[in-house]
């Protein structure tokens, strides 16, 4: 009674491997609040079938990137977890979530600290299903190598706040993924998604630094809208694993991919079903002072052109003219 300094309970792991707080009742709800774990080697908190549990203002921060380990490991059906207020920098992988679905996960900082000590992705999810508007959202991911990758999920929308029905948004200026190191948005095997208007340039030095989205592992049906990525290695890279069966129909429209190594990568992409011919279709893009434009590997049947083609070109804005293929 009387205590009230903020953490409540500092647990110093001192360096051990496995699971330092495992919270997985099976089928029942935690609450954890106000406590921090450090020197962790493996796993700080891990939740498993834990359905309705709250996770809220844990300080799950590494004082070194050399120890490695996941922050927090939510998997195997805990749905409905509601994860805010938690602080991750220092892990290899700062919030995790696996086959489980309706996650909240706002609020959380999942940067780097002042000590430079980065999260290598800060956020992941694999298998999650039943996103709600907003489900994701007012997370700080700075300084981080890659901010979030997704895997084997479909049907979502990611945007910033004024995309309508974004289930994960991403605010300009604030979310911090101009400083993200490697990749901002890592997709595999995600379909049927949509980005939209969410800026992922790289404004933390001059140099072509990371990747704006790089989408893999055959991602079928995506829709990449009036995203601004520039001053990256890769603005836009998408592909396929190589068969027939590889990432199809890809749309890109209203693009500003300026100042880039390669505006756009794209390689082993496939027609799918939406009626056309062609493996991708892209209008609007701008690839101003990019080394290259329009770099494209390993597909078939593109038409190129100014109207009426699959890549619509437009000679007045589009910069191909300043880049260097």
């Amino acid at each position: 009674p009387g205590f009230t300094s903020t953490p409540l309970i500092t647990i110093d792991a001192n360096l051990l491997s496995g699971t330092i707080l495992d919270a997985s009742p099976s089928g029942s709800a935690v609450t954890l609040k106000a406590f921090k774990i450090t020197n962790y080697a493996s796993t700080a908190v891990a939740l498993q079938n834990a359905d309705g549990s709250v996770l809220q203002n844990l300080d799950l921060s590494n004082p070194s990137i050399y120890l490695g380990g996941t922050a927090l490991l939510v998997q195997t059906g805990s749905d409905n977890v509601s994860i805010t207020g938690v602080t991750t920098s220092g892990a290899s992988t700062g919030i995790s979530v696996v086959s489980s679905a309706n996650p909240t996960i706002q609020n959380n900082t999942l940067s780097s600290d002042s000590f430079g000590n980065k999260t290598s992705t800060a956020l992941s999810l694999d298998a999650v299903t039943g996103l709600a508007d907003g489900a994701v959202s007012g997370n700080t991911f700075g300084g981080s190598t890659t901010a979030i990758s997704l895997a084997t999920m479909s049907g979502l929308v990611i945007g910033d706040a004024g995309v309508a029905g974004a289930d994960i948004v991403l605010a300009d200026g604030t979310a911090g993924l101009d400083s993200v190191i490697e990749t901002v948005l890592a997709l595999s095997n995600v379909d049927g998604t949509t980005i939209d208007n969410v800026d992922l340039s790289w404004t933390a030095s001059s140099s072509r630094t990371g990747v704006g989205i790089n989408a893999q592992s055959d991602s079928d049906n995506l829709i990449i809208q009036n995203v601004t990525a520039t001053t990256r290695r890769t603005g836009i890279g998408v592909s396929g694993n190589g068969a027939v069966s590889g990432s199809q129909d890809l749309t890109l429209t209203n693009n500003t991919l300026t100042n880039n190594g390669d505006a756009m990568n794209l390689a082993n992409l496939f027609d799918g079903g939406d009626g056309d011919t062609a493996p991708f279709t892209a209008t609007g893009t701008v690839v101003t002072n990019s080394g290259t434009g329009f770099f494209l590997q390993n597909m078939t049947g593109i038409t190129f052109g100014t109207s009426g083609t699959d890549v619509i070109i437009n000679n007045t804005n589009d910069g191909l003219k300043t880049s260097g293929t």
